[in-house]
C-alpha cells in the first residue's frame, strides 16, 4: 500500500450505503481495478568452442496483471468526492469546541448532509426514541403479563389451582343442595383469593398503562431537545 494512502480501524463500515453513495456521486460503480506491470530482462545464449566464446542476448518480456478488489478504497474515494463537492462537513476542522459549538453543527448541517469526525461521538435518534416512547404501554403490558405468567407456572400456584380444581370437581358427588352450595361457595372463595393474589402481583410489578397524556407530553419533550 502507497504511504500516502490513509488507513482506517473501521468496527463497523456499511459497504452498500457506501457503494450506492459512489455509484451517484460517479455515475456508476466501479468494481476492480486493472494494473498491468511490465518486467523486462535480458537471458543469455551462446556456444562454447574450446576457447571461441560466441553468443548473444535475447531481450526478455513479462506482463504481470494485478486485479485490486474495491472494497475499503471506496471509502476514501467518496470522502474525497465528497469534500471536493462541498457536501461533507468535517467536524475537527470547521468547528471550534467552544459554548456555540451545537449551534454551528446543527447550522452546519442544513447546508451538507454528510460528516467526518475523528474522536468520541455521540448520536442520539430522537425519533427512534418518541417511536419507543409511542409504544411503551405495550411494553408495560407485556412486562405484566410476563410477571403473571411466571407466578401462574410456579409450584404453590399450581398446588392452589389443583386444589380448587379438586374442589369443583367433588361438588356433584355431594348428596344434598345445602351441601353444594357450601362447597361452591368455598370454591369461590378460593378463587377470589388466587386472583388476589394476581392482582397484587400486578400491582407490584408497576402500571400497566401510562395515561395518553403523559405519552403525548414525553413526545412533547423530545421534540424540544
Amino acid at each position: 500500500m502507497s504511504q500516502s494512502l490513509p488507513a482506517r480501524d473501521l468496527i463497523y463500515f456499511d459497504f452498500e450505503k457506501t457503494a450506492s453513495i459512489a455509484s451517484q456521486l460517479h455515475g456508476g460503480l466501479q468494481k476492480e481495478v486493472q494494473e498491468a506491470h511490465s518486467d523486462s530482462g535480458e537471458v543469455s545464449a551462446g556456444i562454447n568452442i574450446q576457447f571461441l566464446n560466441v553468443g548473444s542476448k535475447v531481450a526478455d518480456s513479462k506482463t504481470r496483471l494485478v486485479v485490486k478488489s474495491i472494497h475499503h478504497d471506496i471509502l476514501l474515494r467518496v470522502e474525497e468526492t465528497l469534500l471536493s463537492e462541498a457536501l461533507l462537513v468535517d467536524a475537527n476542522n470547521e468547528i471550534e469546541p467552544n459554548d456555540d459549538f451545537v449551534d454551528a453543527f446543527h447550522s452546519l448541517l442544513t447546508e451538507k448532509p454528510y460528516v467526518r469526525a475523528t474522536g468520541t461521538c455521540r448520536f442520539y435518534d430522537f425519533e427512534r426514541i418518541k417511536t419507543i416512547v409511542s409504544g411503551i404501554n405495550d411494553v408495560l403490558k407485556f412486562t405484566s403479563l410476563s410477571a403473571v405468567d411466571n407466578l401462574m407456572q410456579g409450584e404453590q400456584y399450581l398446588a392452589r389451582e389443583l386444589g380448587i380444581q379438586e374442589m369443583e370437581a367433588a361438588i356433584p358427588k355431594l348428596k344434598s343442595n345445602k351441601e353444594r352450595r357450601a362447597k361452591k361457595k368455598e370454591v369461590e372463595r378460593a378463587r377470589a383469593d388466587l386472583d388476589g393474589i394476581i392482582e397484587e402481583l400486578v400491582a407490584s410489578v408497576g402500571p400497566t398503562r401510562l395515561p395518553e397524556w403523559q405519552v403525548k407530553g414525553i413526545e412533547q419533550f423530545i421534540d424540544l431537545m
